[in-house]
């Protein structure tokens, strides 16, 4: 890990504008979308507006996921897009305070090896390592992403990076049965799944017969993501 300042927000501008990700063009398919309404200890405290796509380019498939996620004078604006089997490719994540941008996270793999950095007013981190064949990413604290660990989940213990954190953790994901969920004003049956790290419940999360999100719970922090609307 290696640490320097990083002067003035003028630098910080351009290395920002350097770090995005390119755009990819190709026919496009949507694959899930919505909105979440944030919710700690039942209070609602932000939203976060999310969309998956496949994009389908002469270079291959990749899939895409975008969202703001907006709590107070806070807005993060996240990326990530992996490959036809969920390996993580690229990730972008900007903190936004009061409207000015804070702070960045990017990360690029290049073959097995991750690379990701992160910049702000303060200075830059940055990290390189390996990760392992089949491995998938998603941050707990972004609701959405936790649809790639059910999309190419598998029944033994699973690889994912929290590109954010740049940590890589080994969790299991196991069904354990059905209720019915309120979703807006209707209730809608539900399928709930338990994300472990070890003996740690990382996530919970119900989904619909279409394997669509419904709610993502992060117990560590009390917090709920719930759908605003039946997908």
């Amino acid at each position: 890990m290696s640490r320097r300042v990083v002067p003035g927000l003028l630098a910080l501008t351009c290395a920002l504008l350097l770090t995005r990700p390119a755009m990819v063009h190709g026919q496009v398919t949507v694959l899930e979308e919505g909105t979440f309404s944030l919710l700690q200890r039942g209070v609602r405290v932000g939203r976060e507006d999310f969309s998956i796509r496949r994009v389908q380019s002469s270079s291959g498939m990749t899939m895409i996921a975008q969202a703001n996620v907006i709590s107070g004078e806070t807005r993060r604006a996240v990326a990530l897009s992996v490959d036809s089997a969920g390996y993580p490719m690229r990730y972008s994540h900007e903190t936004f305070q009061a409207g000015r941008s804070a702070e960045i996270t990017t990360g690029e793999s290049r073959g097995t090896l991750w690379s990701g950095r992160t910049l702000s007013v303060l200075g830059e981190s940055a990290r390189e390592f390996r990760l392992p064949v089949g491995t998938l990413a998603g941050e707990a604290e972004v609701a959405h992403q936790v649809w790639f660990l059910l999309r190419f989940r598998s029944d033994g213990p699973m690889g994912r990076l929290a590109p954010r954190a740049f940590e890589f953790q080994q969790v299991t994901l196991r069904p354990t049965g059905s209720e019915l969920l309120r979703i807006g004003t209707a209730d809608v049956a539900a399928q709930r799944w338990v994300i472990q790290s070890g003996d740690t419940v990382v996530q919970e999360v119900w989904t619909d017969s279409r394997g669509r999100l419904l709610r993502v719970r992060q117990p560590a922090l009390d917090l709920d993501a719930v759908r605003d609307d039946v997908p």
